[in-house]
């Protein structure tokens, strides 16, 4: 996966800068990816399914530096009452996620976006993805790059 670097007098305010929502239900490769976010200063909030999701990040939590969030999701979920697919149309649809780049980060990686159709064509942030099992190195460029292209 090619990336743009991110010049480095920029990489500490990108870092420190960014929230990021993580969505996986595999607790191993959870504590993993926090760890790893966490040493390079992002703040991480996690949830195991889309429904917690949903259920617990509201527009108060949002409207604070809401450009400098992002969220890293898994497209498989155990349990939910959401397929992956139901999942991103979830959150192109509802304007309060419209903004929040997206790092689709899936074994089933990458997949056609088609399915979003005009409302993902209309969206204001980007979405990227990474197949599961990639380099935590090239992880955290994509990460860096969604954060300053939605600057």
């Amino acid at each position: 996966m090619a990336h743009t670097p991110v010049d480095p007098a920029r990489s500490y305010e990108v870092r420190v800068a960014a929230k990021i929502f993580l969505v996986e239900d595999d607790p191993t490769l959870t504590r993993l990816l926090q760890a790893v976010l966490e040493s390079e200063g992002y703040s991480c909030r996690i949830f195991f399914s889309p429904d917690q999701f949903l259920s617990e990040v509201g527009a108060a939590e949002l409207e604070f530096g809401l450009d400098g969030n992002l969220l890293i999701s898994d497209l498989d979920f155990e349990g939910s009452s959401l397929s992956g697919e139901r999942w991103l149309l979830e959150l192109v649809r509802s304007p309060l996620y419209r903004k929040m780049p997206i790092l689709i980060h899936s074994g089933r990686a990458p997949i056609s976006l088609d399915f979003l159709g005009a409302e993902g064509a209309g969206r204001t942030a980007a979405i990227a993805q990474l197949p599961k099992g990639s380099d935590m190195n090239q992880l955290l460029g994509a990460l860096r790059n969604l954060i300053v292209s939605a600057r």
